[in-house]
């Protein structure tokens, strides 16, 4: 197994046969190349995940806030930055045109303003359709945290349910 850092959102990338866990933290993102596990934890974050059927390859983002327009700010905290930045990952590593997703987060918190979290779930979507890629999966809304994991040995996307977010 091999990693490096790249990119304005610093994702790990990992090549070759990989069992383990990739863990995802907010505000970053990570590609895997045939086998291995990505893993976040998100409340009113959103994680996107693409995956190429045919090459095998996957990548995810976990971001917090919908947009930046200043180019000084434009990471991973923001989904316009982030999304952009993980479709360039994957492309860079050998994505074919058969890309997919699979989105969750967007729980309501008290914490967070329902227009922001609404919006994160928006800008996903924006994207995805502005770049014809297929929504296979959504897990969102309501008002639990979720772990997120996807298979990339097999292509399975599953979100969890965990704590609610917030005051009930």
């Amino acid at each position: 197994m091999s990693a490096r850092l790249e990119s304005i959102n610093r994702p790990v990338i990992v090549t070759g046969r990989v069992e383990e866990i990739t863990d995802i933290a907010p505000c970053s993102m990570a590609i895997l190349h045939e086998t291995g596990y990505l893993r976040t934890h998100v409340g009113a974050g959103i994680a996107v995940c693409l995956y190429d059927r045919r090459q095998k390859i996957a990548g995810m983002n976990h971001f917090l806030l919908p947009r930046t327009d200043d180019p000084e700010k434009a990471t991973g905290r923001y989904g316009n930055a982030a999304l952009i930045g993980l479709h360039q990952l994957l492309a860079k590593h050998g994505a074919s045109m058969s890309i997919v997703a699979h989105i969750a987060g967007g729980a309501y918190s008290d914490e967070f303003e329902m227009d922001a979290v609404l919006e994160n779930i928006r800008i996903a979507w924006k994207f995805l359709l502005i770049k014809g890629i297929p929504l296979i999966t959504q897990h969102i809304g309501g008002r639990c945290a979720r772990e997120v994991q996807f298979n990339v040995a097999a292509g399975v996307f599953t979100a969890r349910q965990c704590a609610p977010h917030g005051p009930q």
